[in-house]
């Protein structure tokens, strides 16, 4: 018998569709690093933000966001408001 075929209904056959799994990944590392960030303006900085921030970087070489892109995200979020 073939993997992708079954002798049972319609529903268990195995139709190997790939999904979408995340569009907006890099739209959330961008708005993560602006949320902590604004955090780390705050006067007493804790020690959730050290570590997040740290994360936060990680993630934006990853996706190879360099800090170029990320200040032109930033120059456009804060005219916004």
């Amino acid at each position: 018998m073939k993997p992708t075929t079954s002798p049972y209904k319609h529903i268990f056959y195995n139709l190997n569709v790939v999904r979408k799994k995340s569009g907006r990944k890099y739209q959330k590392a961008y708005e993560w690093y602006f949320l902590v960030s604004q955090k780390m303006h705050n006067p007493i900085m804790t020690k959730w933000c050290e570590k997040t921030m740290k994360k936060v970087q990680a993630r934006l070489k990853l996706f190879g966001i360099t800090k170029a892109m990320v200040d032109q995200y930033m120059s456009k979020r804060s005219s916004v408001k």
